[in-house]
């Protein structure tokens, strides 16, 4: 999304402009007295916007487009590694970055590697027209739990929890929902985003709803989406730049480009808030479920107490009343005897008792 400019910063554009500077990163720079902006900031698509619907021809330096190469280790990771999941390869190998969605311009990197080399064909499994077919054994649900969720559960060393999670994830994957989303897409790489990204989110959740799943598929669609629109934002910004280079540029070519460079990025910054709104709310809403849930769980337990609690009251009142009864025979044992053996004690039936 492109800075608003004030009345102002237009006049001072304006001045810039008539002094004879037309390069758009000086003028940039000037208006905001900030060096390190240049014409592909978003303080420069707005000054741009502006020059364009100027009239005023402006000129921009042609930048290369600078390759994203990775290192030996890090190709070698990245091709041993490459059926985790984009983030959690990212996080490994660029762990001073915060990387918080597989939009990230690292994971788009890690993702372009991948299917240059391709890595991951034949990984999902399809029928004999091409539909998508969900795992069902533990084994295979197991192994791509560990692949796309970065885990290390053994079939055999499941925990009552692990064993409930996966017996889950079977029938989420199951979901008629998400096998038509998935099936929507024929390039394997973007099912097995779909599929990978869908997983690591659900596969510790054994208690979503039908609403949590389809929340879930919605953020997988939108994730792949983002890949998408970021890719054709890149192809706009080089046309845009290709298109301004030199001496000038058409100023309606770089008009259309603008605006379709900023409806592009408006929809891309769409989709991650919605992306981070709806894991947010995912998130809450199974928090408090779980919250509701202990407090039940603990409401119960009390009630089992309580319940334990008067049975042993009544065993106890049981066991006096029986031992008061036994009491009372002796007594009338006793006072069967001839009186005087009977007052050796000192006592009366009633004070006995």
């Amino acid at each position: 999304m492109n800075v608003e400019l004030t009345e102002q910063q237009k006049e001072k554009i304006i001045e810039i402009y008539e002094s004879g500077i037309t390069n758009l990163n000086e003028i940039t720079q000037k208006v905001y007295r900030n060096k390190k902006l240049d014409g592909r900031s978003k303080e420069g698509r707005g000054v741009r916007d502006f020059l364009v619907k100027a009239g005023k021809v402006y000129k921009t330096t042609k930048f290369e487009k600078k390759e994203f190469f990775f290192t030996d280790e890090q190709e070698k990771y990245i091709e041993e590694n490459c059926k985790e999941s984009l983030m959690e390869i990212a996080r490994v190998l660029f762990p001073e970055e915060e990387i918080k969605t597989p939009l990230d311009s690292k994971c788009r990197y890690i993702d372009k590697y991948i299917k240059s080399k391709k890595l991951r064909k034949n990984f999902i499994e399809d029928d004999s027209d091409g539909r998508y077919v969900p795992p069902k054994k533990v084994k295979d649900l197991i192994t791509k739990v560990n692949i796309y969720a970065n885990q290390d559960l053994c079939e055999n060393e499941l925990s009552a929890k692990s064993e409930r999670c996966i017996k889950s994830l079977a029938k989420y994957l199951q979901t008629p929902l998400f096998i038509r989303k998935i099936n929507t897409y024929t390039d394997e790489d973007d099912r097995i985003l779909m599929e990978s990204e869908f997983i690591r989110y659900t596969w510790n959740k054994y208690d979503l709803t039908a609403e949590d799943l389809t929340m879930y598929i919605g953020v997988c669609v939108d994730i792949i989406r983002g890949q998408v629109v970021s890719e054709q934002k890149e192809a706009l910004d080089r046309q845009f730049e290709e298109s301004t280079s030199g001496e000038g540029g058409e100023a309606a070519i770089s008009m259309r480009l603008s605006e379709s460079i900023n409806a592009i990025t408006q929809e891309f910054n769409q989709i991650q808030k919605r992306i981070e709104t709806s894991i947010t709310k995912l998130q809450k809403d199974r928090s408090k479920r779980m919250d509701d849930l202990s407090s039940q769980s603990a409401n119960f337990l009390s009630l089992v107490e309580s319940f334990q609690e008067e049975k042993e009251r009544k065993i106890m009142l049981t066991l006096a009343e029986a031992q008061r009864l036994k009491v009372r025979a002796e007594v009338d044992r006793l006072e069967s005897l001839p009186e005087f053996k009977a007052r050796i004690f000192g006592l009366s039936k009633d004070e006995a008792i």
